[in-house]
């Protein structure tokens, strides 16, 4: 029997919804935003697509690695859609332990084919949600639970200007921390930025 938190990605998701389809992308770039986390963009070949709801996953296999580690994907499903330069976007924290987290983390292979395949229920709009009579959206993460979020709030102010969208989202991070460190704070500000001006 494994102890608790050690299974693998595919046994803690093993029940959830997942496409049959895989997908080759292939590692394009990363930013390393603080100590414990990277950013990285999967180019998607020119004429793909690949079709996901905002706040999925993706079982992301990387080469050497047995088992695929599962991460959320952080961009709107239309960068996954453009017409040129299609992308698909990762925050992946340092895990040593993670296989797959730790292959991307250590990577010097930018430009390796990566295998994917969408997945999750966590998704945006939720099953049953009736969008005609929805006027406010609360969504609150802490640390890098923000990741499903990022793809559904960007996705809402991309779809749905009219709704009042509040994010609640708090990080342990000492005050002293540069903000340009805290994942994603830069692209929250702009965003709320544009929508209150």
């Amino acid at each position: 029997m494994k102890a608790v938190g050690k299974e693998s990605h595919m046994e803690r998701t093993a029940n959830e919804p997942r496409n049959a389809q895989m997908h080759v992308v292939t590692l394009g770039s990363s930013r390393q935003v603080n100590d414990n986390i990277k950013v990285f963009r999967s180019r998607i070949p020119d004429g793909s697509s690949i079709e996901f709801l905002p706040g999925q996953w993706l079982d992301t296999f990387v080469p050497g690695v047995a088992k695929p580690g599962g991460f959320t994907i952080t961009s709107t499903p239309s960068k996954a859609r453009l017409l040129t330069s299609p992308y698909i976007e990762l925050a992946v924290q340092n895990s040593p332990s993670n296989p797959p987290a730790a292959w991307l983390w250590n990577s010097t292979s930018f430009g390796a084919h990566l295998l994917v395949r969408v997945g999750g229920a966590f998704v945006w709009p939720a099953p049953g949600i009736d969008l005609v009579s929805l006027r406010r959206v609360v969504l609150v993460a802490g640390g890098v639970g923000i990741n499903p979020l990022m793809s559904i709030l960007e996705y809402l102010v991309e779809t749905a200007c009219s709704l009042e969208i509040q994010l609640l989202y708090s990080i342990k991070t000492p005050e002293t921390v540069d903000p340009s460190k805290i994942l994603f704070l830069e692209r929250l500000v702009s965003i709320y930025g544009c929508r209150q001006g």
